[in-house]
């Protein structure tokens, strides 16, 4: 079975606090290409995995129930997040969340809603302000979970209180059982694992660096704009590619320590474009582009860099720092991103009639 993700989807959550093992974090996955294609819009912001994965089906049954009082009863450590996970959807309910309340009524059917001991607001840190939460057994408060997510309405309220948050703190027992798992029709899978054998939607994963470089090449030259300001705002548009390309794999190879199969193919587009910035850079001043950027600094640098045949230093770094033997990445694509951010914030100023021209042009 193959499984679709993006890395935004990594991304959006990469920054939380206390997570000691991030590349591990269950990310949301999708079974349907052409849905996630219809909501990205770009295949190349796709990646899938074909690989076979574990997964754990959390739903409205005994076996769930029971599987997941087991998890509570082995991993003290996820009794304990289970109860300040309830302890706070009980206080949001008690603070007129309706919605969260129905949920809550739900989940708490035939044992009852266990009442504040601290008036609705919350307790200090480590105590719980609906102590009888402490006092259910494992069955019981695993039946309330699992009750109580099945019922929520909204894809926040889903990521609130989903059950990756209850592993977060130590996800490795979790993990000698299951990759994943799925809760209300929706596959969650460690982002580890997915990313090990994945591979770009849009790529073709047979081909090589140069097979990378003379595509690029190709595709550059075979564009037949009219004029220096179209060739620039092509030059522009294929920089800020590799400044978003530059961004995802600066993440992802600062948490680890080997270059996954998807991001050899990143760095490959990445000097693929640089090869285009090259063809781009020289026929905008072989039609008088120096007139446009006379008054930059960083654009009118790398524009003349590339049209002498050159690659962006940091490209020149990118690539010792990851595809050369015993390569150890050192910040290069950073660097790139931050190259970048002061060429856009110049080409604001880069006159406005000639890009817009070029815009035209090209749509």
């Amino acid at each position: 079975m193959s499984y679709y993700f993006t890395l935004g989807e990594f991304l959006e959550g990469s920054g939380r606090k206390n997570d000691r093992t991030p590349l591990t974090r269950p990310i949301r996955v999708h079974a349907d290409a052409q849905n996630i294609q219809n909501t990205i819009g770009s295949a190349a912001d796709i990646l899938v995995s074909d690989k076979y994965f574990n997964i754990w089906e959390i739903g409205v049954s005994e076996t769930a129930q029971a599987r997941l009082a087991h998890f509570l009863t082995t991993t003290q450590m996820y009794r304990l997040s289970l109860e300040l996970l309830l302890d706070k959807a009980l206080l949001a309910a008690e603070d007129g969340d309706e919605t969260l309340s129905a949920a809550l009524q739900k989940g708490f059917k035939d044992i009852g809603l266990p009442q504040s001991a601290t008036g609705g607001t919350e307790s200090d840190v480590g105590e719980l302000a609906h102590p009888m939460l402490e006092h259910l057994s494992a069955d019981d408060i695993a039946g309330v979970y699992i009750r109580f997510y099945t019922e929520l309405k909204t894809p926040e309220q889903a990521a609130r209180y989903q059950f990756g948050n209850i592993i977060a703190l130590d996800r490795g027992p979790f993990y000698k059982e299951f990759d994943g798992y799925r809760a209300s029709g929706v596959n969650y899978i460690r982002f580890d694992k997915l990313l090990e054998d994945a591979h770009r939607m849009a790529v073709d994963g047979g081909r090589f660096l140069d097979d990378y470089v003379a595509a690029g090449k190709q595709r550059a030259e075979s564009r037949d704009l009219s004029s220096a300001g179209e060739y620039l705002q092509a030059w522009l548009q294929t920089d800020r590619a590799q400044y978003l390309r530059c961004a995802d794999v600066d993440v992802l190879l600062s948490l680890s320590k080997h270059l996954p199969p998807a991001l050899k193919y990143d760095i490959f587009f990445i000097i693929e474009q640089e090869t285009m910035k090259q063809i781009y850079a020289a026929k905008c001043l072989e039609m008088g582009g120096a007139a446009l950027i006379a008054h930059t600094v960083h654009i009118k640098n790398a524009i003349e860099h590339n049209a002498a045949g050159k690659n962006s230093d940091n490209v020149e770094k990118l690539v010792a720092e990851t595809l050369a033997p015993d390569a150890a990445y050192g910040g290069a694509a950073q660097l790139f991103v931050n190259a970048a951010q002061n060429r856009h914030l110049e080409a604001e100023t880069v006159s406005a009639h000639a890009l817009s021209d070029a815009a035209g042009s090209a749509s």
